[in-house]
């Protein structure tokens, strides 16, 4: 089984605290980490055709708002 905390430990906005998980930063730059969630997600095996989909997703309606 994949640690999840072994995951967000790579990714430089994310805290955790009172058994929380706390991702800081602008949008850009969560859909970033997202993006390199699911690559090490990937590099672990795991099926993540469905999550890039939802991040794309995000990327492009965040994109929409912002112009």
């Amino acid at each position: 089984m994949i640690s999840i905390r072994s995951v967000f430990r790579r990714l430089p906005s994310v805290t955790y605290s009172r058994g929380k998980y706390h991702v800081h930063g602008s949008t850009a730059e969560i859909i970033r980490m997202c993006a390199a969630l699911a690559l090490a997600l990937e590099q672990r095996g795991l099926d993540t055709t469905r999550l890039q989909w939802a991040i794309y997703d995000v990327a492009v309606e965040s994109c929409r708002h912002t112009t």
